[in-house]
């Protein structure tokens, strides 16, 4: 299971086996496969958020060689107009302590789905975890406009490109620039400027992650992986911490400190060949060698 979305939620399913639930488009005989690894890998899913579409799901292909990586991503079937209404009814028919989005947004879907999927489904201080630069002003706004707190995570990358200072074409993916990557987070949370938003966190591949909650920069960095094992594969790490911090935000709160616990069960999948699986055993001990900085 490769999906962004999919991985995120397979993660903090493991997190926090049977409460948590899917939301998803899929579609065409890649869409069953990818609907039959999930049941495989989480038993006893909750599908009512399953929507099968009329379009195939695509295939996304990575190829890593020597620590690069690079993807071959097929186009996206649209989503139609009843498909998108089946899944806004299925979500507006339940309230949720917490909202995870994740995901790029195929065509028939809006810019502003995931504020709307948030507006229908947070209740008053739920919490919103975005995983994604697509609509983050009306994602803000929506966790306003319900009384929720919202948390961004991104990468480095992704973040700079969203504070307009996108890194030159063909750069390495990992930034590795602490005061960049500060400077960026300060820049767009003033951009979308709003009491709703708590925090933004990114991830950096092996570098440090980062967190800015009010003016206030975190740095979170883990021990090295070679203490624990060979990295079998990163694909998905960033997925895992996403489903894990997110878990673990909605038990006590604190984004940073649930950031740390996510930074080390995304780096504990990358001991293993599979995306977004990690042995808890080895994510605790990381996270117990985590060390959390107020850099400024």
């Amino acid at each position: 299971v490769g999906g962004k979305g999919q991985g995120a939620y397979l993660a903090a399913a493991a997190a926090r086996p049977g409460s948590v639930a899917l939301a998803q488009f899929y579609g065409g005989d890649a869409g069953d496969a990818l609907a039959e690894a999930l049941r495989k890998r989480a038993p006893g899913a909750d599908e009512a958020l399953w929507i099968r579409t009329a379009s195939q799901t695509r295939i996304c292909t990575t190829l890593v060689a020597d620590g690069d990586a690079t993807e071959i991503v097929e186009p996206s079937g649209a989503v139609t107009a009843s498909e998108l209404d089946a899944l806004r009814a299925a979500l507006a028919s339940r309230t949720a302590p917490g909202l995870l989005a994740a995901g790029s947004l195929p065509p028939g879907v809006p810019a502003d789905f995931y504020s709307t999927c948030a507006a229908a489904t947070l209740a008053q201080g739920g919490k919103f975890l975005i995983d994604a630069v697509a609509g983050l002003e009306d994602a803000v706004a929506a966790a306003a406009s319900v009384g929720a707190v919202m948390v961004l995570k991104v990468n480095a990358r992704e973040l700079l490109l969203a504070a307009g200072d996108p890194l030159a074409a063909g750069a390495a993916d990992s930034v590795d620039d602490a005061a960049r990557t500060a400077k960026a987070a300060h820049a767009l949370a003033s951009k979308l400027s709003s009491d709703a938003l708590a925090a933004i966190l990114w991830t950096d591949g092996p570098h440090p992650g980062g967190a800015l909650v009010g003016d206030a920069v975190y740095a979170l960095a883990g021990p090295s992986l070679s203490e624990f094992g060979p990295v079998l594969s990163p694909i998905g790490a960033g997925d895992t911490v996403a489903g894990t911090t997110f878990a673990k935000w909605l038990e006590d709160g604190d984004p940073v400190q649930a950031f740390a616990y996510g930074l080390a069960c995304g780096a504990a999948s990358c001991l293993t060949a599979e995306n977004a699986v990690f042995d808890a055993e080895v994510a605790a001990a990381i996270h117990a060698r985590t060390v959390v900085t107020k850099t400024n």
